[in-house]
């Protein structure tokens, strides 16, 4: 039997969701370290400077009728909710931002699977299409699917832009417009061309380039692209070290922190948009 030195690190001696590090055997038994601690994860934003900014939902101060008046509502607080709440808020607009999921501080995340997708996805990532053939994977918590992606952040392929601007007039799309509203989304994401791979990733390169075949690196919303970035493998269950420049990072602080600051409410449902005239009015 080989000493426990070469068996590799031993596993995490706690984990955030309970402190008995002899409770889950299957972590032991694979060598799984699991999740960082509270602790580390807290030690590793504050050194890189990601400092937190905790944001107020307007329905958890209310205790009784009340009423408030906005310029614009928007429904959901994903890629396309933060970058329109920023925008408007910057643009003096009175904003109101509406998110279906809860909002979460780093500190209430674990970064254990079972709770990130009961807690951050729709449906417990169990999603489904009509016809149950396509598992649809949808972030349903503040900040949206940017909550829950791995950060991959490919631009809009020039075909897809022809077939928007020529099946549906759309001319925004081919004529450099959409390209440069893509150019300050990436810039304020912090998109990076060169990212480090895992090995497995890597052995994907290097088997393609002996193969002659095509590669490219897809780039990342990141802010940190080093090799075995701290936190960088569970994005997607809670992003406690603030590595990903999600919304929640980026735009949705941008309009809390205009000059017209835009409000938040989280677990607000909207069934409905109303219009009057062919114009958006207000919601349901």
């Amino acid at each position: 039997m080989p000493p426990a030195a070469a068996l590799g690190p031993p596993p995490r001696r706690l984990n955030p969701n309970n402190v008995d590090a002899g409770a889950n055997s299957m972590w032991a038994a694979m060598g799984y370290q699991g999740p960082a601690t509270a602790d580390e994860a807290r030690a590793v934003a504050a050194a890189a400077g990601r400092d937190e900014h905790l944001f107020r939902m307007v329905n958890g101060e209310i205790s009784c009728d009340k009423v408030l008046s906005y310029d614009v509502v928007v429904v959901g607080s994903g890629c396309g909710g933060g970058v329109m709440a920023a925008e408007l808020a910057s643009a003096g607009k009175r904003v109101l931002v509406v998110e279906k999921g809860r909002y979460q501080t780093r500190a209430e995340m674990t970064g254990v699977e079972y709770d990130g997708l009961n807690n951050l996805f729709e449906q417990g990532g169990l999603g489904v299409s009509e016809d149950s053939s396509v598992a649809v994977l949808a972030g349903s918590t503040f900040g949206g699917g940017s909550a829950v992606n791995w950060a991959c952040s490919l631009r809009t392929p020039d075909r897809v832009k022809q077939e928007w601007a020529t099946e549906h007039g759309l001319a925004a799309f081919i004529d450099g417009t959409f390209d440069a509203s893509l150019d300050v989304v990436c810039e304020r994401v912090g998109v990076k061309n060169e990212v480090s791979h895992n090995r497995n990733n890597q052995m994907l390169v290097e088997g393609c380039k002996s193969l002659g075949y095509h590669i490219e690196t897809a780039p990342q919303g990141l802010a940190d692209v080093t090799p075995d970035a701290p936190g960088a493998n569970f994005v997607s269950f809670g992003d406690r070290h603030a590595i990903k420049r999600s919304a929640a990072v980026t735009w949705l602080v941008d309009a809390a922190t205009a000059a017209t600051p835009a409000h938040f409410a989280d677990r607000c449902y909207v069934e409905r948009v109303l219009h009057d005239g062919g114009r958006a009015v207000g919601v349901s």
